[in-house]
């Protein structure tokens, strides 16, 4: 029998599939998620692998859900099973096979296994609203920029040394950065700006027994022109450095 002349079903289909891993290997090379993890395709779609099917990859990771024009186009599932992603599991919105819209991400290894991120993506990154509860019980709920907190949110500590505490105010790449409260659980409050986590700039530092500092800071000190006033009436007013009143 000729394998090869025109007509036979087996030398049709395998030059199907080479053409069906040339377009798919070449809509993947720019994905660094995606790339190189094929095997095998089993899809029910229409024309131009456009519906929706499942994609099964060489190192076993799969995806479920819709399809456009050979491209993960719509609302489906991605289970991941090649480092360092193994475990996770993306359930969402895609748009030309990246994470794109509104989704949800279950971290299935590394230090972050067991945290989960609901909100928005673009280009495989957190982006807009968001929120991510770690697996200690911390969670943020805010604003998002390439994977980062950028913007306004809420931290809400429920380890380590601010555990029980709550942040509100503005994030820059993670940090405390700009205006913001911080609610302390033993009834402290600090309201004004922060830097790299740090109080720092005006702010005022109400304690829980009354108690209040009114002033400039620097590195979480007082530092600069402030105002202490105690609870039983004292006041000390004039330029502080490292919480000492110079004059």
């Amino acid at each position: 029998m000729n394998f090869f002349r025109k007509g036979n079903r087996f030398f049709s289909a395998l030059i199907y599939l080479a053409f069906l891993t040339l377009v798919c290997n070449t809509a993947f090379a720019n994905n660094l998620l995606f790339s190189v993890f094929w095997l095998r395709v089993k899809v029910k779609t229409g024309n131009r692998c456009t519906g929706s099917g499942t994609w099964v990859y060489l190192s076993g990771s799969k995806y479920i859900g819709e399809w456009k024009n050979f491209r993960m186009n719509g609302n489906g599932k991605f289970f991941y099973n090649f480092w360092p992603y193994k475990g996770f599991i993306y359930e969402g919105s895609f748009r030309n096979n990246y994470l794109y819209g509104e989704g949800n991400l279950y971290f299935g290894s590394g230090r972050w296994k067991g945290s989960v991120y609901k909100g928005g993506f673009r280009y495989n990154k957190f982006y807009g609203s968001g929120e991510l509860i770690y697996k200690n019980g911390d969670r943020y709920t805010g604003d998002f920029q390439k994977n980062r907190f950028n913007g306004k949110g809420i931290f809400y500590y429920k380890t380590g040394k601010w555990a029980g505490s709550k942040f509100e105010g503005n994030f820059c790449n993670n940090k405390l950065y700009g205006r913001g409260t911080m609610y302390y659980m033993n009834g402290n409050k600090y309201e004004g700006e922060w830097k790299n986590n740090k109080k720092h700039g005006y702010g005022i530092f109400s304690f829980a027994n009354g108690s209040k500092y009114e002033g400039e800071w620097k590195n979480n000190k007082f530092h600069g022109k402030g105002t202490f006033s105690y609870a039983y009436g004292k006041v000390l007013s004039g330029t502080w450095r490292k919480f000492r009143l110079l004059h």
